[in-house]
């Protein structure tokens, strides 16, 4: 069955998707940003802490919950192949798997934290591994469609209906954690549905394709890249709460969520040109290295100004927060950085995911992960949220290094030739 678009869909050029994306990114960004502080004001340093470990843990889960769809749905699209088993599958697969994923891990985590109930980790991590993740399929669905017109609007609705319910809590509630995790799951829950909704009526998908191992064999490449790059971008809050530093989590989430506010137009960009990697890799490595090379300016140049931007405005977000985030614009300033490394490394690495080259970026992010990891037993003991940073820091700018070195090294041996699809 053909896909049905109901209103007109601008394929158009880089521009007009990047300007399409930015739409997207900047509405989430106001929405995000109201979310961030209102949640962080009402659950305070230390339970905003262990949420963001709960979450940042979650995340880890989810990417071994969804068995790579997300870039199995791209991959697939490029090919040509049918997008209403890719979208039914992924459903599938994030409902029953994600939700065995959160239950077995539930008493684990809870034990990261001694105020932490195993009903408040179960709520919270079927949010992040199971709601969460159709939610963010419902955008990547119209990713994969060029469509991100329907992008805006499920980041829009989403946005909304999760504000709404911290403004509620926040007014209403009582400022604990096992509350929120009721009144978040409620609007995960709700947001879910409308992404359902939507990307069905948009595109006439299917609603459930019985996942094969076939599927989950294809996948594996890119779970594995997914884990390690969650790990290596939030494991550290995880280990601060492990070794007693949960104010310094809730600190160093706080740093963490300005930086990644800060990235969302650079992610602008990445999603409107995620699917010419997968194009241009079709054909061959030295294709997707000149797209890599053509985008890698305006990244690097937003990289700069989102830095300086941070530096300067540091002060902001913390003021916004209250006092008990009062140093959390020391984090801002040291991670000021973090949007430009993260831009380098974002092309190269999309290039080797489109040209059929996953092992090696898994090779790279590996090492980066390894590195990050022996760092943060090092030196979060003895200084806290600063060690965190650093080892951040460090392992971002080695994976940029890494991803790139792979990616032209590639370059130099590859002959062009067309490649027929796996």
């Amino acid at each position: 069955m053909r896909s049905r678009v109901p209103w007109p869909t601008t394929l158009g050029t880089t521009a007009t998707q990047t300007g399409w994306a930015l739409s997207s990114e900047i509405a989430q960004l106001v929405l995000g940003l109201g979310f961030f502080f209102l949640l962080a004001r009402s659950l305070g340093t230390e339970q905003f802490g262990v949420y963001g470990a709960v979450q940042s843990l979650g995340l880890l889960a989810l990417n071994f919950a969804h068995l790579g769809s997300q870039q199995l749905m791209m991959r697939d699209r490029s090919r040509q192949r049918p997008f209403n088993e890719s979208w039914s599958r992924t459903l599938a697969v994030i409902a029953g798997l994600g939700t065995l994923v959160a239950v077995v891990l539930s008493p684990a985590i809870a034990a990261l934290d001694p105020t932490l109930a195993i009903g408040t980790t179960m709520l919270l991590l079927v949010a992040q591994v199971v709601l969460f993740g159709i939610v963010d399929f419902g955008v990547i669905a119209a990713q994969a469609h060029r469509d991100l017109q329907m992008a805006l609007v499920v980041r829009v609705a989403v946005g909304v209906i999760r504000l709404g319910a911290v403004a509620v809590f926040w007014r209403a509630g009582d400022g604990d954690l096992s509350t929120w995790a009721l009144w978040g799951g409620a609007a995960w829950a709700i947001s879910a549905l409308v992404a359902v909704v939507l990307t069905s009526l948009r595109y006439e998908t299917r609603p459930f394709v019985r996942p094969s191992w076939r599927d989950a064999w294809r996948g594996r490449p890119y779970v594995l890249t997914a884990a390690a790059a969650t790990a290596l971008d939030s494991s550290d809050r995880a280990v601060l709460v492990g070794y007693g530093f949960s104010a310094d989590a809730g600190l160093y989430g706080a740093g963490a969520r300005i930086s990644a506010l800060a990235g969302m137009p650079l992610m602008a960009l990445i999603r409107a040109t995620d699917l010419d990697f997968y194009e241009a890799g079709a054909r061959s490595g030295r294709a997707a290295l000149a797209v890599a090379r053509r985008l890698l300016p305006l990244g690097v140049a937003y990289g700069l100004v989102a830095a300086v931007a941070m530096w300067l405005l540091a002060d902001i977000p913390a003021a916004l927060l209250g006092d008990d985030f009062g140093d959390s614009a020391d984090v801002i300033r040291l991670l000021c950085l973090l949007p430009l490394f993260r831009a380098i490394q974002t092309f190269a690495a999309n290039a080797l995911t489109g040209s059929d080259l996953q092992h090696l970026r898994n090779r790279a992010i590996f090492i980066a992960v390894a590195v990050n990891l022996a760092l943060n037993l090092a030196v979060v003991p003895r200084w806290g949220w600063r060690g965190a940073v650093l080892s951040t820091l460090v392992a971002e700018a080695l994976l940029a290094g890494l991803v790139w070195w792979f990616l032209t090294r590639l370059a130099r041996t590859e002959t062009e030739h067309p490649r027929t699809p796996v």
